[in-house]
């Protein structure tokens, strides 16, 4: 959702993505869902295009740029999240990566606005479609399917109990403060921290965790 905010105020009107078959992370109702929010208070981007590959057929871009995550971060001592900031970036010499920083508080809780306001059955048959194109209709986003890229679409279902599904009201925070790690976790990371490299920065950043119930 931050990528096409940043390519709606940048000025794109159309924009197509290309995904892996993984229902739990590309193929869902709950991305649908989060697609046609953005799409209900977009200023330009009027359509949005998602393409699946066949599946065992999907290398990408991203992948190369994963590989030379991994190799680069093999070369260096990470003993903080934030080391793996500084990784990535030279993970390409030439044209670093661009890194955007998440918070907690950039966490969007799309799966209870799906189930407030969509129908149980929103997206059915969406885990057997190889494309799906979204479309603001002027704030009031439609969806269409198809099992075939640019084949045949069909309408997309969503409304709840034939009533008018209100996009225009704001998801919820998924979490109204840092989640932490249960206390057994913590106790092992805080067994770490004499191994580190930068062992005052590791007490200071492992010690501040906050611990779930």
């Amino acid at each position: 959702m931050k990528i096409l905010d940043t390519l709606d105020r940048r000025g794109e009107t159309e924009v197509v993505l290309y995904s892996d078959t993984c229902g739990a992370q590309n193929r869902n109702c709950v991305l649908g869902t989060a697609i046609l929010h953005f799409l209900s208070r977009a200023r330009n981007v009027q359509s949005v295009d998602q393409k699946f590959f066949e599946s065992g057929h999907s290398h990408m871009e991203c992948d190369s740029m994963h590989s030379a995550i991994e190799s680069s971060c093999q070369k260096v001592e990470l003993d903080l999240p934030s080391d793996y900031h500084q990784c990535m970036e030279r993970a390409r010499r030439g044209k670093p990566y661009v890194i955007s920083e998440l918070t907690h508080e950039d966490i969007v809780d799309y799966k209870a606005f799906n189930a407030r306001h969509f129908s149980s059955t929103a997206f059915s048959g969406i885990i057997k479609v190889h494309h799906i194109r979204y479309q603001s209709n002027s704030g009031r986003p439609s969806a269409t399917m198809s099992n075939e890229i640019d084949g045949t679409m069909a309408d997309v279902r969503y409304r709840k109990r034939g009533g008018q599904v209100n996009l225009a009201q704001k998801p919820a925070d998924a979490y109204q403060s840092p989640p932490g790690v249960d206390k057994q976790k913590k106790s092992d990371l805080l067994s770490l921290i004499p191994h580190l490299k930068s062992k005052a920065m590791g007490r200071l950043f492992y010690s501040s965790l906050a611990e779930s119930n």
